[in-house]
């Protein structure tokens, strides 16, 4: 029997603590599709996203700072991530023109390709994930899924 046919089998106390429980059940699922998405790209989803950030300021570069407050996972270590892209030869560091101390990143024509190549491989796999869903039924689970959200109790 398959994880997802336990999950419907469990009792829970009310529907909102199975819809809790469901969506932290399909974001693992979803979370390791994708990594596994990643890995003949030799990337993890942390290091795409670093990647992504990149590309959408290509041909600028961008600092730390606000790579680190464009993250998805917050708890990222932003720096250990830009050495282990560099490392790769994905992204590049060089000194700041105006101020010296800053260290401006940017990815590499190498970075691009492999980013462009995980990107499609992502999108494939994010369209499989939801393929058994109708486009109305898309909209409605982002609507949904915002407006869960939005009664968050903020932010740390």
């Amino acid at each position: 029997m398959s994880e997802s046919n336990n999950l419907e089998l469990r009792e829970f106390k009310n529907d909102y603590i199975n819809a809790c429980v469901n969506i932290l059940y399909t974001s693992s699922f979803m979370l390791k599709m994708k990594t596994k998405t990643l890995r003949p790209f030799n990337i993890s989803l942390q290091q795409f996203n670093i990647l992504n950030i990149l590309n959408n300021e290509f041909p600028e570069p961008s600092t730390v700072k606000p790579l680190a407050e464009q993250m998805l996972d917050e708890t990222s270590n932003v720096s250990r991530l830009i050495d282990k892209l560099s490392a790769k030869g994905f992204v590049q560091r060089t000194n700041g023109l105006k101020d010296r101390r800053k260290v401006e990143i940017s990815i590499t024509k190498k970075g691009l390709e492999v980013f462009k190549a995980a990107a499609l491989a992502l999108e494939n796999i994010t369209e499989f994930q939801l393929g058994n869903l109708s486009q109305t039924e898309v909209v409605l689970l982002n609507q949904l899924l915002t407006k869960t959200r939005s009664n968050s109790l903020g932010e740390d």
